[in-house]
């Protein structure tokens, strides 16, 4: 996103961005104003993902720091000043105070989540993790198992909208092998086919790129941590040798005269990272593989996401619900080159490259 968010600033597509977050990222410098959120620990959250059947809630251990301010509290009041006819929606309560309105809130999604989450109370999620209700048998929720089992139709239910509103993207509620519908065969993807890599994206745009930028380029979660969450935290840095790595083939390696451990950049016509050359033999040829969460500060200057665009597939666009169901963005889908870096790598450990937090305790605007 970071490729579109600075090319819709210079562009002057976007007038203005505001951002809420609690570390400084690229985004908080492409932003007019920038608000300090709380992190994790600062403010009550509740946790839970689609992948287990367990819900929790987060409680805040420690004050916010400097200007930081709970989520809560910063969208409602912007929220009243945008739209002062939306005041009289919002209980007044001021940021100190956000503990005990995020908690109403989380009572009313509770008690109106529906039957998979009613069950449960903030007082239960205060006392420990609580279960979603399934219908499956077994500790573990099996995806379907209502469709297959009790054949409900599909699609599944995606809250908060009722299964009304998304059971017209599945017409037949059952699962779909073949899509009849008229923008399906116009796009050829009434079926599911092989169609072969960044013919739609990469070499439709420039076909040169073909030749310009022959490796793949892939980006995946750290061994030591999900996406940038943690990402600067010393433990985490010391286990990575504080620097990124850029995993290649052995013999894509030998290829371009590189060896184990050589600083590498990896770039396209968008961008460029630097990082440590790993030799993996269990890399497939012609990829190149980036850890995600490395910041722009530890990789001379780019993003790694500033390699790729996101580019949507038009098929994504025929059904669409804000926040449940949207267009999925191809954000692996890139090619790039790698070659010898003479530039040095910034150590993450190192107390003068090593920032925790941003500016969250100053103003950041």
């Amino acid at each position: 996103m970071a490729n579109y968010l600075r090319q819709a600033r210079e562009s002057g597509e976007l007038e203005c961005v505001i951002c809420c977050d609690y570390q400084h990222t690229l985004t908080v410098d492409y932003s007019d104003v920038a608000l300090a959120g709380a992190s994790w620990y600062e403010k009550t959250e509740l946790v839970t993902t689609p992948l287990h059947p367990w819900v929790q809630i987060m409680q805040k251990m420690v004050e916010p720091p400097g200007i930081a301010r709970p989520e809560i509290w910063i969208f409602k009041e912007l929220a009243k000043h945008i739209d002062p006819a939306l005041a009289s929606q919002w209980p007044e309560f001021s940021a100190d105070e956000s503990e005990a309105a995020a908690e109403d809130v989380l009572r009313m999604l509770l008690e109106k989540g529906g039957d998979t989450i009613n069950h449960l109370s903030v007082d239960d999620l205060k006392a420990g993790p609580g279960k979603l209700a399934h219908k499956n048998p077994g500790d573990k929720k099996i995806p379907f198992y209502e469709q297959i089992h009790g054949r409900e139709p599909f699609p599944t239910i995606s809250r908060p909208n009722d299964l009304a509103k998304t059971a017209k993207f599945v017409k037949s509620g059952r699962i779909e092998f073949y899509k009849d519908e008229d923008r399906f065969i116009e796009l050829g993807e009434q079926l599911p086919v092989y169609k072969p890599p960044f013919e739609d994206t990469e070499y439709a745009v420039d076909p040169l790129a073909r030749e310009k930028y022959p490796f793949m380029y892939l980006t995946r979660n750290s061994l030591f941590r999900i996406h940038s969450t943690y990402a600067n935290s010393p433990f985490m840095l010391e286990l990575q040798d504080g620097e990124p790595k850029v995993f290649l083939n052995p013999n894509d390696a030998d290829e371009k005269g590189l060896q184990q451990g050589d600083v590498v950049e990896v770039f396209n016509s968008r961008g460029s990272i630097t990082g440590r050359l790993v030799l993996d033999p269990g890399i497939y040829p012609r990829q190149c593989v980036f850890e995600m969460g490395w910041w722009s500060r530890y990789t001379n200057g780019d993003s790694y996401n500033s390699l790729i665009y996101p580019w949507i597939n038009p098929i994504h666009e025929i059904y669409y619900i804000s926040s449940v169901w949207s267009p999925n963005m191809a954000w692996n889908e890139c090619v790039c080159d790698v070659r010898h870096s003479d530039s040095q790598l910034s150590n993450a450990l190192l107390p003068d490259t090593l920032q925790t937090n941003g500016t969250r305790g100053g103003d950041r605007s």
